[in-house]
């Protein structure tokens, strides 16, 4: 067998796309609320106040859910005929290394958004403390899961 190794990255461009459409709405439905609630009560001394808290929390929850958008992009699986590596972390890189010996099984998940982005996510089962582990949104999941169902003899 080659010793040729495969690398599948996961994709973020998913995520992205449903960063920016849950930030747009929250935009549109927070407005549309206090614009509601406006109409309703005297809030024209405190209005400012709201949307500036408002903004603060938003910045927050985009910036966090950025940062997990780039930790998704930073993980990688290699595979070569005699183990399997999952590679994650952004600040500290962590490495799970799997003899091909010790892997039970491969499964294989593809929901309707990752159809449109070619992705899907990928879990594989192992003998040992390791038990099973689990890749999001990763870029030519059927290729990484033949692939390692070959290598287990599946």
């Amino acid at each position: 067998m080659e010793d040729v190794r495969k690398i599948y990255r996961c994709n973020p461009k998913r995520r992205v796309v449903l960063l920016l459409f849950w930030s747009i709405f929250s935009i549109v439905a927070f407005y549309a609320i206090l614009n509601i609630v406006s109409n309703r009560l005297d809030l024209s001394q405190v209005s400012a106040c709201i949307q500036i808290g408002y903004w603060i929390v938003f910045t927050i929850c985009v910036t966090v859910a950025g940062m997990s958008v780039y930790a998704v992009k930073q993980k990688c699986l290699k595979v070569s005929p005699t183990e399997i590596t999952y590679v994650y972390g952004v600040l500290s890189k962590q490495r799970i290394t799997v003899p091909v010996s010790k892997i039970l099984g491969c499964g294989r998940r593809k929901t309707i958004t990752q159809s449109m982005f070619n992705t899907s996510d990928l879990f594989i089962c192992t003998i040992g403390d390791i038990g099973e582990f689990y890749l999001n949104d990763i870029e030519q999941g059927q290729e990484a899961y033949t692939t390692i169902l070959a290598l287990i003899g599946k």
